[in-house]
């Protein structure tokens, strides 16, 4: 950027004669100490209906407007990215695509230079309706004297339908912070209809103050394993090719959730094949098996993008008939005598008792990786007594399947790691954005012992051994039928249902009185 094009964006920040004030809050912190937190590059937070970000380059200017340093984050399309080593690997960063993570570490640089004056961001900002929204270029201004950050979305050319429906109708927006306060006001492009600008004023300078005060910590860890970006592309893709399915689900589980799920969950392991395959330079496609595939959803997705696995499940399914090409069988599976040497990833979506079974069989093969998203509790013998405790019984079982898989629970001390390797994973996770609340995946890609080292291999094996020796086996379920949806009625297409049935529901009288509960 040229000293010319600061200048005139300097003034257009500076020009505060149009804006109106949207909100104000006190503030208990100090200013130096305000702008190093983590919020001011978190658009997704600010604006939630963003879905992505991309930050293109930071350049930090004097008070004369004297370029300090700059640096550029080009876009690197995932597929062209050149072989990575293995420690980069278990990371899954791609440069010019940045992590959570990254930011922070990027703003924490924004005031190294004691002459720092102004720093300059530009990014550009997805919508999450990608197919219907703009993606916005925006600069983002700090101006360290005047203690105020200027937001200046720079591709709508002053006309607001070119604006997405995620950012406020305005021509710039600022959080400005005096000693004890924080404003926030706008430049309305519209000064006749501020809509609910208001609010959202209010709403911002609420977050303003909590960021400012602690900074931003997330609880969930989302984008862990995976650029942010390359998971939305291929899940807006997929759910306007798939989304569909939702239309004609025959099962009696909801569509809306069950659906969108399992495309979540293919988005999610597609963007992480997509990525191994780019570190391996390797164009082949990744093999799988999903054990307990339930209603077949997932193979059938994974399947339509071109992966080549099979599903195995207890029951068959009546929606199994319309997921044609994909590969379902049904089988009374055996997991204390299976193995899948030919497969790359096995695969547990909400797997019930399979589910500590899944690390086991894949560490019976040196290039076999696992998924699996822990449900239902059970152990390799039957149901999982689980005491709970502080941690709660969802989290105590993640720990123990996490046990068998890796060396130790994460929450255990980092020098005992040293001492256990029971399945001989390194075992990652990611809270994968899906509709329900068991949404913690554990995914096994690197083992924590030399595969080729005969000593180290034997010593996983005796571990194993040990670990399988304190349960009596693996109880199948008996047959059961195959499932028959039933349909469901609601509201007054019930009262037509019953009504056809000849089936008469009493009507309740005004003065009914509820029934007594006897204690």
């Amino acid at each position: 950027m040229s000293t010319r094009e600061l200048t005139s964006i300097l003034e257009t920040c500076q020009d505060v004669s149009k804006s109106i004030l949207l909100a104000e809050l006190e503030v208990d912190t100090e200013r130096e100490l305000f702008w190093q937190r983590k919020w001011t590059l978190t658009p997704t937070h600010m604006f939630p209906s963003v879905r992505k970000f991309n930050i293109k380059s930071k350049i930090c200017y004097d008070e004369d407007g004297n370029v300090l340093f700059q640096t550029d984050f080009p876009m690197v399309r995932v597929d062209a990215l050149p072989t990575q080593d293995t420690n980069n690997k278990a990371h899954g960063i791609v440069p010019g695509d940045h992590l959570m993570e990254d930011l922070w570490e990027i703003e924490d640089t924004a005031w190294e230079h004691e002459h720092t004056s102004y720093v300059v961001y530009e990014r550009s900002l997805t919508p999450r309706r990608a197919d219907l929204d703009n993606v916005l270029e925006e600069k983002v201004i700090f101006d360290r004297k005047s203690g105020t950050t200027t937001f200046l979305p720079i591709s709508h050319g002053g006309m607001s339908e070119k604006l997405p429906s995620c950012y406020p109708r305005v021509d710039r927006l600022y959080i400005q912070y005096a000693p004890g306060r924080v404003k926030v006001k706008a430049v309305p492009l519209d000064p006749d209809n501020l809509g609910n600008m208001k609010r959202y004023g209010d709403i911002l300078v609420e977050k303003v103050k909590k960021w400012g005060r602690g900074g931003y910590v997330r609880k969930a860890k989302h984008d862990i394993m995976i650029p942010r970006s390359l998971y939305v592309d291929n899940y807006v893709r997929m759910k306007k090719s798939y989304g569909h399915i939702a239309e004609d689900w025959e099962e009696v589980t909801d569509p809306i959730k069950y659906v969108y799920e399992d495309i979540s969950i293919c988005a999610f392991l597609i963007s992480i094949w997509q990525m191994e395959r780019t570190m391996d330079a390797s164009l082949r496609k990744q093999t799988f098996v999903d054990l307990g595939c339930g209603n077949g959803l997932l193979v059938h997705l994974l399947t339509l993008e071109g992966y080549h696995g099979y599903g195995i499940d207890l029951v068959s399914r009546k929606i199994w008939d319309k997921f044609k090409g994909a590969d379902l069988r049904t089988e009374q599976f055996r997991p204390d005598l299976a193995s899948f040497p030919q497969v790359d990833w096995i695969l547990g979506n909400h797997s019930d008792e399979l589910t500590p079974w899944i690390p086991y069989i894949a560490s019976l093969s040196p290039n076999t990786k696992y998924f699996v998203l822990p449900c239902c509790f059970y152990d390799f013998s039957g149901k999982y007594a689980v005491s709970g405790g502080t941690l709660g019984k969802y989290q105590t079982y993640l720990n123990y399947v996490e046990q068998i898989g890796s060396e130790v629970s994460s929450i255990q001390k980092e020098s005992e790691s040293l001492t256990q390797r029971q399945c001989g994973f390194r075992v990652e996770h990611e809270t994968l954005q899906i509709p329900s609340t068991k949404n913690q995946a554990q995914i096994g890609r690197l083992r924590n012992y030399d595969v080729n080292d005969p000593a180290q291999v034997q010593e996983v094996e005796a571990r194993r051994a040990k670990l399988m020796s304190r349960f009596t086996g693996f109880v199948i379920r008996p047959p059961q039928p195959t499932c028959t949806p039933q349909k469901r009625y609601r509201g007054a297409e019930l009262e037509a249902h019953l009504k056809s049935l000849g089936i008469t529901k009493p009507p309740r009288t005004k003065n009914q009185q509820p029934r007594e509960i006897k204690t």
